[in-house]
C-alpha cells in the first residue's frame, strides 16, 4: 500500500518539530571515569542518546553540570542535584552506586514524574531496592550491563514518550494542514 505523499510529509513535519522541542536527559548512575560495566554503560547510553535524539534534546551527567556551572557546586551536594533534577525532563537511574542509591531515596516524589530505573534484580531488595519501589523499574540482567541492546532501547523509548507529552503540553506549532 502506498502512502499518500501528504501525509507521508505531514509525519516528517510533526516528527521534526517534536525533535526540535528542548528535551533534557540527566543520566545518573556510577560516576565517571567508569570502572565498571554499569558505568560503562551509562557513558555509552549518553552518546546513543545524543547520537539519536536530534537537534533539540540535550542528555548530561551531573558531572557535566557541575563543571558548567561551578555556582552548583558551591550550593552543596544535595541543592545541586535537586536543582538539576527539576531543570531536567527526563531522568535516566542506573541505580548501581551508593550515589545513585542516595539520589534516588533523597528524591523519590520528584523523579516519579520522569525517571525509569535500571537495576539488577536482588533477592533480598532491602534498603535499595525500598528507595525505588515506586519509580518505573527495569530490571537488567547482569550480562546486560555489557551487551546493553534492550536497555538502550527501553531508555530511549522511555524518553520520547515523555519528549512527545512535552511537546503535547508546550508546542504551540500549527501545521498548515490544521488550519
Amino acid at each position: 500500500m502506498t502512502l499518500n505523499p501528504e501525509f507521508i510529509e505531514r509525519l516528517r513535519a510533526v516528527a521534526q518539530e517534536i525533535d526540535n522541542t528542548p528535551f533534557t536527559i540527566l543520566i545518573w548512575g556510577p560516576g565517571v571515569p567508569a570502572d565498571s560495566n554499569q558505568g560503562r554503560k551509562r557513558e555509552r547510553l549518553k552518546e546513543h542518546l545524543k547520537a539519536v535524539l536530534g537537534p533539540g534534546a540535550s542528555v548530561v551527567f551531573s558531572e557535566d553540570a557541575e563543571a558548567e556551572f561551578q555556582e552548583l557546586g558551591l550550593r552543596g551536594d544535595i541543592p545541586a542535584e535537586y536543582i538539576q533534577l527539576r531543570a531536567a525532563d527526563a531522568v535516566i537511574l542506573i541505580h548501581e552506586s551508593p550515589g545513585s542509591i542516595a539520589e534516588a531515596a533523597a528524591y523519590t516524589d520528584e523523579l516519579r514524574k520522569k525517571c525509569i530505573v535500571f537495576t539488577n534484580r536482588r533477592d533480598r531488595p532491602g534498603f535499595a531496592g525500598r528507595t525505588i519501589a515506586s519509580l518505573k523499574i527495569e530490571y537488567v540482567e547482569r550480562e546486560e550491563w555489557v551487551e546493553c541492546n534492550r536497555v538502550t532501547k527501553v531508555a530511549r523509548e522511555y524518553v520520547e514518550d515523555l519528549r512527545v507529552r512535552k511537546f503535547m503540553k508546550v508546542s504551540k506549532t500549527s501545521f498548515d494542514w490544521e488550519a
